[in-house]
């Protein structure tokens, strides 16, 4: 009914929805095993075939903006675009610095991928891993009182042995996303840490890298990429001892879940 779906619209609180969500998530990766990654990334939610970036449509929020609502949760019925605009980025940083003192740690690495399968990372230093990673669990959510919306999502790592990369003179990568990154993880946030990272993607479609091509792209040298963009990423993240600490706690929603809003508020002001 239109009652029904005006009151979806209103949203509901944005601490309760956040927290009831890493609980979910928290059960879906019980007794999976291996390394389990839970972030909150910051985006905007697209209606579907109309996401940022499209090529055969404007981008559309599935949920506009309006005052006073709360958090609306839209499941897979939208198209979720990471990334915020430069200046957000930016201000990421300053909000997070104004109301803490932190220290930043900085990274650069690059990250080649193919349509499906593992990817191969190599690191600023030249070292290499080869990461697989699945998803569990995803929970989306409209925040039409801010700029942006939020994804929460888990998923399990796995770090496989470089022998299974491909052959060496076989066309496999399709893409590099070379990521620098800031990352900060204050006291007061218990675990959950800041990433900010500008992430700049090139594409290899037309003619695809080997391994041996891809690690010379990683040094700066080999061929130019079909075409590149930029995104600017802000996520928060469960650094890997209170995610064993998450993944401990007894049933029912903790503080360590409610405290996400938080964080996310000292960062974008969500």
């Amino acid at each position: 009914s239109l009652v029904a779906k005006e009151q979806s619209l209103k949203g509901a609180n944005v601490e309760a929805s956040l927290a009831n969500a890493l609980n979910a998530l928290r059960t879906a990766a019980q007794g999976i095993g291996g390394a389990i990654e839970v972030e909150c990334r910051i985006g905007v939610a697209c209606e579907k075939g109309a996401g940022l970036g499209s090529a055969t449509a404007a981008a559309k929020r599935f949920v506009a903006g309006r005052r006073g609502c709360g958090a609306v949760s839209i499941g897979g019925s939208s198209d979720f675009c990471p990334g915020v605009s430069e200046v957000a980025f930016r201000e990421a940083q300053e909000n997070v610095e104004r109301c803490q003192s932190v220290t930043w740690t900085e990274s650069i690495e690059s990250t080649f991928g193919a349509e499906t399968g593992p990817r191969l990372v190599v690191s600023s230093d030249g070292r290499q891993r080869l990461e697989q990673k699945s998803k569990l669990d995803t929970h989306d959510f409209a925040l039409p009182s801010a700029a942006y919306d939020v994804r929460l999502q888990v998923a399990s790592e796995a770090t496989l042995p470089l022998s299974q990369l491909p052959e060496p003179t076989k066309k496999h990568w399709t893409f590099r996303r070379v990521k620098k990154r800031r990352s900060c993880a204050p006291a007061s946030f218990r675990g959950w840490r800041v990433d900010l990272t500008e992430v700049t993607r090139h594409d290899y479609t037309v003619d695809k890298l080997t391994t041996a091509t891809a690690l010379e792209v990683a040094k700066g040298k080999g061929p130019p990429p079909a075409s590149s963009s930029t995104v600017y990423e802000v996520e928060v993240e469960l650094d890997a001892s209170a995610t064993q600490r998450w993944l401990a706690l007894p049933p029912g929603v903790s503080q360590e879940e409610k405290l996400v809003a938080d964080v996310l508020s000292a960062v974008l002001r969500v």
